[in-house]
C-alpha cells in the first residue's frame, strides 16, 4: 500500500477507536460521579465498559475489513500469528515478571491474593486488555513500520502516548484500577514503559498474540500486586 493510504487507514482507526472508548467510557464516567457508583454497579455500564475495552480491536477489524478488503480467514491469521523464535515467548515472560514485580520489591506494596489466581486471571484479562493489541501494535505499529521503519523509537513513543490519551477516561470512572490504585503521572510512565516493551516485542517476533498474551499477563499480575502510591 502507498504510504497515504496507510496514513489514511491509520488515521480512520483512531476516530473510531478514540469515538466508540470515549462515548462508552465518558457516560459510564458522568454516570458514576453523578450517582457516586462504582463504574460496574450495573449490567449496562459492565457491557460499555467492555465495548471500550475491546474498541482497538473493533476498530483495526473495521479497517481491515472495509477499507483494506481483507478477508476475515485472513485478518483472523494475522491476529493469531505466532512468533519466528520460541525464544520470545520465555523472553516475554521474563520481561513482564520484571516489570510488573521489580516495582514492589523495590517501592514496597501489597499481594492481593494468591499467583496461582494467574490461571484464572490471565484468560480474563486476554479479553479485557490483551484484545487491544490487535489495534495498537497488531494494527497500527505495523503499519508505522511499513512506511517509517528507520525511527522505530519514535513510532513506539508516540503509540505509547496516544495509548495513554484512550486510557484518561477510566481515571474519571469511580471505581477501576486507575482511579484506585495508581495516579496519572505513574500511569503515563508504566503506560510508556509497557508502550516500549510490547512494541519491542512486537518488532522482533511480528506476532500480535504474543503481544496480547503478555498485555494479558501484567494485568492479570497488576490485580495481584499492588505498589506504594
Amino acid at each position: 500500500m502507498e504510504k497515504n493510504t496507510i496514513k489514511g487507514a491509520i488515521k480512520r482507526y483512531l476516530i473510531i477507536c478514540f469515538s466508540i472508548t470515549y462515548l462508552s467510557w465518558g457516560s459510564i464516567a458522568l454516570y458514576s460521579r453523578i450517582k457516586n457508583v462504582n463504574f460496574n454497579e450495573h449490567t449496562w455500564m459492565l457491557v460499555l465498559y467492555l465495548i471500550g475495552v475491546i474498541s482497538p480491536a473493533i476498530s483495526a477489524v473495521f479497517i481491515e475489513k472495509i477499507y483494506e478488503k481483507k478477508k476475515y480467514k485472513e485478518v483472523i491469521k494475522g491476529i493469531f500469528r505466532l512468533p519466528v523464535h520460541k525464544r520470545d515467548w520465555i523472553i516475554g515472560l521474563v520481561v513482564v515478571c520484571v516489570l510488573q514485580l521489580l516495582p514492589y520489591f523495590v517501592w514496597g506494596g501489597e499481594i492481593l491474593s494468591s499467583f496461582a489466581n494467574l490461571i484464572f486471571l490471565v484468560p480474563m484479562f486476554l479479553i479485557i486488555g490483551g484484545m487491544e493489541e490487535i489495534g495498537w501494535r497488531g494494527f497500527w505499529l505495523e503499519r508505522e513500520l511499513q512506511i517509517n521503519n528507520k525511527n522505530r523509537i519514535w513510532v513506539v513513543l508516540k503509540i505509547g502516548m496516544v495509548w495513554q490519551l484512550w486510557h484518561l477516561p477510566l481515571f474519571a470512572m469511580l471505581g477501576t484500577y486507575q482511579q484506585l490504585r495508581t495516579n496519572l503521572l505513574a500511569h503515563t510512565l508504566s503506560t510508556l514503559a509497557i508502550a516500549f516493551f510490547l512494541g519491542g516485542l512486537y518488532i522482533k517476533g511480528r506476532s500480535t498474540f504474543l503481544c496480547m498474551m503478555a498485555h494479558s499477563l501484567i494485568n492479570s499480575f497488576s490485580d495481584i500486586v499492588v505498589v506504594r502510591r
